[in-house]
């Protein structure tokens, strides 16, 4: 039996190989198969004009105070020598503040790479959770499963408040001994 269909995968990459994955990624050909890519705390990112292809999800995770970007200047269709060049990082206010830099990143105000890995002295449990969920939710929108959970959850506890009125009635009809069998 041959499967035909075209199986979509996502990437998850830390440190120097998401900054790797962020590089090679950039290239159509190579997202052929590829859903969604979530980098944490990349060392460098391509330059913020870079674009992807919009049927990739991406999202970048950025910690520290400075990255590294690189920049491939052009001059009448002729690429110059990649420059990289250290950028400070604005973490901007709260738990995270988006930046679009060709793509969805967020900052994470006083982390450092590392936040979101238990084992390590880095570890920020808001960080790592906040960031945590919107990985999943760049995830489920990669897989096309992007449902509101948010009304489900609401849905459940209005469920559960109306249920807490209902019940005593419901269970006062319910027998205490068990059944006999035929």
């Amino acid at each position: 039996m041959m499967w035909t269909g075209l199986m979509l995968l996502p990437c998850l990459a830390f440190g120097d190989a998401a900054s790797f994955c962020l590089d090679y990624y950039l290239k159509p050909t190579n997202c052929s198969r590829l859903c969604a890519l979530v980098t944490y705390y990349p060392t460098n990112i391509p330059d913020t004009r870079s674009r992807y292809p919009p049927s990739v999800r991406i999202l970048t995770h950025l910690a520290g105070t400075t990255v590294d970007v690189t920049t491939i200047p052009t001059l009448v269709g002729l690429q110059g020598k990649k420059k990289r060049r250290t950028r400070q990082i604005n973490p901007g206010m709260g738990t995270g503040e988006r930046l679009n830099i060709g793509h969805t990143a967020y900052t994470y105000e006083y982390v450092q790479p590392g936040f979101a890995e238990h084992d390590l002295d880095e570890y920020d449990r808001l960080a790592c959770d906040l960031a945590f969920s919107r990985t999943l939710q760049v995830l489920r929108r990669g897989f096309n499963k992007d449902i509101d959970l948010e009304e489900r959850w609401e849905e459940h506890l209005e469920g559960l408040s109306s249920s807490r009125q209902v019940l005593p009635r419901t269970f006062a009809n319910w027998s205490t001994q068990p059944s006999s069998s035929p």
